[in-house]
């Protein structure tokens, strides 16, 4: 994943805190990522825990093991700091970045947006969350999340509580020209 699309979602997650008042619990970011399609819960826990480790935020209560993660901790709770000095330099660009809207997408480029990522997951058929919408931007899909929501929607993928995308048996088969296992 790219230090800017991390960055993007670190500042999603800030404002959806902030929104909350300056305070969530870990159940509550799940249930707005999920809500918002912005990740699973093992995407919720790296958020808290990058949030806590940069000072942005503080762990008031402490920390739990989130079930289902192999042990990894997250925050229970976690507290937005009050900060004196103007934020981190890419969080101005994050908030201009977001003024770009999914609305915009022609009907054609979500069709071809589909077949990008259909092509992907055949060739990657198990991946992480966040790999996978990190290499849906660098081919140029528009909206991944959109994508990904889309993909979900067909059945062509489910999402695991560790945050892996796993194709289905009903992804479309996708041929990309010859093996060379087709010349012996």
């Amino acid at each position: 994943m790219s230090e800017d699309t991390f960055e993007k979602l670190l500042e999603r997650y800030r404002k959806a805190i902030e929104e909350k008042g300056g305070e969530a619990s870990f159940e509550e970011l799940v249930e707005w990522a999920q809500r918002e399609d912005m990740g699973s819960m093992l995407v919720v826990a790296v958020i808290l825990n990058e949030m806590v480790s940069r000072g942005v935020a503080e762990a008031p209560q402490g920390y739990r093991v989130v079930e289902g993660l192999d042990g990894l901790a997250a925050p229970s709770v976690v507290k937005l700091l009050k900060t004196e000095t103007s934020p981190p330099e890419p969080m101005p660009s994050i908030t201009v970045a977001k003024t770009v809207t999914p609305a915009t997408l022609t009907l054609e480029e979500v069709k071809e947006d589909l077949e990008v990522a259909v092509a992907y997951l055949n060739d990657y058929w198990s991946v992480g969350e966040l790999r996978f919408l990190d290499d849906l931007k660098a081919l140029g899909v528009k909206d991944p999340g959109k994508v990904l929501k889309k993909l979900l929607e067909l059945g062509y993928v489910e999402r695991t509580p560790s945050g892996v995308i796993n194709a289905t048996e009903k992804l479309p088969k996708v041929r990309r020209g010859l093996s060379l296992a087709e010349f012996t």
